[in-house]
């Protein structure tokens, strides 16, 4: 889905390349649900239901539309009632269509939810119930809050205001005991007994197999669920109740394919780990779309530095053929032509570590393969023999890169743009230094700019003594190198 709620924004959809499959034109629009999705008409206002090749199959005409589950969708429409005393109210009313649009239950309901078990939840006169898809009231109108069905019973709420569950007969299967619950999850749902206390998980029966002790609960996915701590931070359980992954972060969303997006604390940026808390996207984009963040045949939606939203697609694999290389990074297309290349070879089997520090030994060695790993003509004797840099090092002192060698010195953003800028035969540059941080002979950084290989980290500042990752050099690199 993409676009906007104002006047200049509309709304549209994009397929998992990224290629607008529909174009913007509603209001708004919603997922879409068996193959039809509700939208907004810029006209009329009104809702109505498309098919997947744009096609309105469902005519604009209501109020309230949401997604088709188990081949009904609740619909709603409203009108404005006169109180008599010279005010007016508006007044809703729901019912249910099928996907050929047919109102098969009529507007009656004063709020209701979608199918779920084959029960939908609906209110009349306040108090909440169960109907089935022909519109009978299997379990009468009489709790004051109800949830949907899940894996067989739904939550609700007696005149005590404690919460217990139910089955589709209606028929009580854990007592009301409970101030709040959650929905049942892979059979385990949050519960507490009083307001003040922690959170814990019950299973079927209503034991609290994993006892009150957590600030912050959510559903379980995938057998973990995410937990806050006193502190705020966030990390995983099982279904044992045992801390997988730590809490260590401020925001975390549920395991979907095997991985979960976390925010990191220090840097706020977002990533995916994997069930052991391994971080396999690496932290670098700045929200994930809600729940679209999370895998979805194969599918998640983040978004960018530049608050643009990226697709990342496991389905197409890592190019790089890296794991914690994502196919949405900044740095992605130029890792991926590094291993093409034979440029890299990564730091494991399946990892290239692109955030963590580049040395002086791994870029010289990068520049070296990239210039057809020539044999030195001699060694200095800076440079240890009998390391996977020694040529490399050695060939880049006979080039004049550096005048001196060291192999785990940080690399800067200064010393890679001097590299490159030597490497294509010092070039002369006229043009003005635009960097206050950048004294003396600041050639390599201008010509660097001009080249579009980067660019300052302000308008009048280009951080020269700024560590750069391996992401950030391999990305120089392309942008200097590739043709």
């Amino acid at each position: 889905m993409q676009g906007g709620e104002s006047e200049e924004y509309r709304f549209g959809y994009i397929d998992t390349t990224g290629k607008v499959a529909i174009a913007c034109q509603y209001i708004y629009a919603n997922p879409f649900s068996e193959g039809l999705a509700a939208v907004q008409d810029k006209e009329s206002g009104d809702l109505g239901y498309i098919d997947q090749t744009g096609k309105l199959v469902i005519p604009f005409q209501y109020d309230h539309a949401g997604p088709f589950s188990e081949g009904m969708a609740l619909v709603g429409k409203s009108e404005v009632v006169d109180l008599g005393d010279g005010t007016s109210q508006t007044v809703s009313h729901y019912g249910y269509i099928d996907t050929a649009g047919k109102l098969v239950i009529p507007f009656q309901y004063d709020d209701a939810s979608g199918f779920s078990d084959g029960l939908a939840r609906v209110w009349k006169d306040g108090k909440a119930g169960y109907i089935d898809k022909t519109g009978k009231a299997v379990i009468p109108c009489q709790y004051e809050k109800a949830g949907d069905f899940s894996e067989g019973v739904a939550r609700v709420w007696d005149e005590s205001g404690k919460a217990g569950y139910i089955d589709t007969t209606g028929k009580t299967v854990i007592p009301f005991e409970y101030n709040f619950v959650g929905d049942f999850s892979e059979g385990m749902a949050f519960a507490r007994y009083e307001e003040d206390e922690k959170w814990g998980y019950i299973d079927t029966t209503g034991e609290m197999v994993v006892p009150g002790q957590y600030s912050d609960e959510s559903d379980f996915s995938e057998g973990m669920a995410y937990v806050w701590d006193e502190s705020g931070k966030i990390g995983y359980i099982d279904k044992t109740g045992k801390m997988v992954i730590p809490c260590q972060y401020t925001a975390a969303n549920d395991f979907s394919q095997g991985l979960a997006a976390v925010q990191d604390a220090s840097s706020g940026k977002w990533g995916y780990i994997d069930q052991t808390g391994k971080v396999v996207i690496p932290f670098q984009y700045t929200d994930v779309y809600g729940e679209s963040g999370n895998f979805s045949d194969g599918v998640a939606v983040v978004v960018d530095e530049n608050y643009k939203a990226v697709i990342l697609n496991l389905n197409d694999g890592q190019p790089s053929g890296f794991t914690d290389v994502a196919a949405g990074a900044y740095y992605a297309d130029a890792v991926a032509w590094a291993v093409e290349k034979g440029i890299t070879t990564g730091t494991g089997s399946n990892t290239f570590s692109p955030e963590i520090t580049c040395t002086t030994a791994q870029i010289l060695t990068f520049l070296w393969r990239a210039n057809g790993s020539p044999a030195p003509a001699g060694s200095d004797a800076s440079v240890p023999a009998g390391q996977y840099y020694s040529d490399a090092a050695n060939w880049a002192l006979e080039k004049g890169l550096t005048d001196s060698f060291t192999a785990d010195t940080p690399c800067t953003r200064l010393a890679t743009v001097t590299y490159l800028w030597k490497l294509a035969g010092s070039p002369a540059v006229t043009d003005e230094n635009p960097f206050t941080d950048v004294t003396g002979d600041a050639q390599a950084v201008v010509w660097a700019m001009n080249e579009g290989i980067t660019t300052g980290s302000s308008a009048t500042t280009f951080s020269p003594d700024v560590i750069c990752t391996r992401g950030q050099i391999v990305t120089f690199l392309h942008r200097d190198l590739a043709e």
